[in-house]
């Protein structure tokens, strides 16, 4: 599932207002695993 999110997200960051919630998105993910 990382990996097709990785994918999707490569895809997608010319959006900024995509790039705003996948910063948030991984920074939740981050907290998740630590």
């Amino acid at each position: 599932m990382i990996r097709r999110f990785i994918i999707w997200r490569n895809h997608h960051t010319t959006d900024p207002k995509l790039r705003k919630v996948i910063r948030r998105a991984s920074l939740i993910k981050r907290a998740k695993v630590t």
